[in-house]
């Protein structure tokens, strides 16, 4: 897991040129530019009028948008949990902004059979991603995150005065999705400048941590390339 790194960069607005475009200028004098939908707060009344109006993206945008990131399906049948009790810890990971964030917050959450069981959930979805398109948790959302009511076992209840009664044990189902974040979208929905600001610090980070696991990959091909070459190349010697 990597922290947010210290950025002094700032946002510079060029409301002559394109109002509804920000550039984001770091230290080493590189320069990006991510759409603008909301004036900047702090702006005089008297400037309102030379400001776009604010610009909102229609929810069928949002949702075709949405529709064309990749997601990947997680779950685990039949835990020996109460399904109300597992569901809170189910909506903790969800509200998070990123799979970094959820999972942070299983290993601080205060509950405790739970959230190590949403936490391996989790991880073992994030290794699918990872697997089949090379996906890290910071490029991952937890888009659905619930638990349901599985089966229940009826067991005997004793009581006072030779009595027994019925009690059931109570077993959970639970399901998670993870989806691809689309950034852009992120940065164009923020209200705030602080807002617009995170959203680009973690897609930053996550072109930094995807360049690194490809560039891991790619070493991990040529290994099992060269050794591969070397296997072949004893077994041709010891045919001779």
């Amino acid at each position: 897991m990597h922290a947010v790194p210290h950025h002094k960069g700032d946002l510079v607005y060029d409301r002559a040129t394109n109002p509804l475009v920000v550039t984001f200028e770091s230290l080493d004098g590189d320069k990006k530019e991510y759409p603008l939908y909301t004036i900047p707060t702090g702006t005089k009344k008297r400037n309102v009028k030379n400001q776009p109006a604010r610009t909102r993206i229609k929810p069928a945008m949002i949702r075709k948008r949405l529709e064309k990131m990749r997601t990947f399906e997680g779950s685990e049948k039949a835990i020996r949990h109460s399904p109300w009790r597992m569901n809170l810890v189910c909506q903790l990971a969800a509200q998070q902004p990123t799979v970094v964030d959820s999972l942070l917050q299983m290993e601080f959450c205060i509950k405790k059979r739970a959230p190590p069981i949403v936490e391996k959930v989790i991880r073992r979805t994030c290794n699918l991603a990872d697997m089949r398109h090379g996906l890290q948790p910071c490029q991952l959302e937890v888009a659905e995150c619930f638990a349901t009511q599985g089966t229940h076992l009826k067991r005997i209840k004793f009581m006072g005065r030779g009595r027994t009664g019925t009690k059931h044990r109570k077993h959970t189902h639970m399901r998670l999705v993870l989806r691809e974040i689309d950034f852009p979208l992120k940065i164009a929905l923020s209200r705030t400048v602080s807002q617009k600001k995170k959203w680009i610090l973690r897609q930053q980070i996550a072109e930094q941590e995807a360049a690194v696991a490809r560039q891991e990959v790619q070493e991990m091909k040529q290994l099992e390339a060269l050794a591969k070459e070397r296997d072949d190349l004893k077994e041709a010697d010891d045919k001779k």
